[in-house]
């Protein structure tokens, strides 16, 4: 379907977009050669992690509705189990459906708090 709607590589018209796009590939370039040696700087989330892995999912969500629309979409009814990560383990983000709601403080407070209580830690 993309051969559909866009240009082969070599039948690209010109145009304003065109010319910037080169004009800021070629900056980038140069850019990069005024470096010299191709360099990357890794960054890592600091102190210990403890990364909260969906390992299943409850029959019924909050609503009590199997398959329920809107938990599906806001990650309510996953259970997590709680796994001790190195930080080079994180040097990529995967984007996943629930990556937004998966962050939101309150659903990491509920899980952390779910954790504790596993381990017998009063909340």
């Amino acid at each position: 379907q993309n051969e559909d709607m866009l240009y082969s590589q070599d039948d690209i018209p010109d145009s304003e977009f065109l010319r910037q796009l080169q004009r800021f590939e070629s900056i980038q370039q140069e850019r990069r050669s005024n470096r010299g040696v191709s360099r990357s700087i890794n960054l890592y989330p600091p102190g210990r992690i403890v990364h909260l892995v969906k390992t299943g999912q409850s029959k019924n969500c909050l609503h009590g509705v199997a398959g329920c629309i809107t938990c599906g979409l806001s990650n309510a009814g996953f259970e997590y189990t709680a796994i001790r990560k190195e930080n080079d383990d994180f040097n990529e983000i995967e984007i996943s459906p629930t990556l937004w709601t998966d962050h939101f403080p309150n659903r990491v407070c509920m899980e952390i708090e779910k954790v504790a209580k596993s381990f017998g830690i009063d909340t």
